[in-house]
Order: structure tokens, then sequence, then C-alpha cells
């Protein structure tokens, strides 16, 4: 093996926080925002709509919801019941 080859390999293992590591890019709830995904999920406003108002996924904010024992229904098209 090349000499650089073996360096470049070297400086990979040594370095952890190199372009190729995850970062965490998550941002803290704050009180303000927890407060307003309860009256969002209380007034009956859908999961893909509290997202959207709260900059957060709908991943995130159903995984806080849950968290924090919140209800929060999907947006559905109800089927007419005949």
């Amino acid at each position: 093996m090349p000499e650089s080859e073996k360096a470049c390999r070297v400086a990979f293992v040594e370095r952890p926080n190199s372009r190729f590591s995850r970062r965490s890019t998550s941002r803290e709830w704050s009180t303000i925002e927890i407060r307003a995904l309860r009256e969002l999920a209380d007034a009956g406003v859908s999961m893909q709509a509290i997202a959207a108002k709260l900059h957060r996924s709908v991943s995130a904010v159903k995984n806080k919801a849950s968290f924090h024992g919140i209800s929060v229904f999907s947006a559905r098209v109800a089927e007419p019941v005949e």
C-alpha cells in the first residue's frame, strides 16, 4: 500500500468528526412550542399542519406529542357511510 493511502486511512480513523460522521441537527423544543402543539391538537388541527406551523417534521411532532400524552390525528378524508 502506498504511504499516502496509508496516511489517508489513518487520518480518517483518527478524526471521528470528519465530514463522514453524523451530527445531530435537532433543535430543543421550547415551552411555547409544546404549548402551541397542545393547543393546535386540541383544536383538531392535522399533524401535517401542526408540523408546518412549528417548522418541524411530522415525525418530530408525532414523537413529541406522544411523549407529552397529546392526541394528534393525521388528516384523513372520511369516506361517506351508507
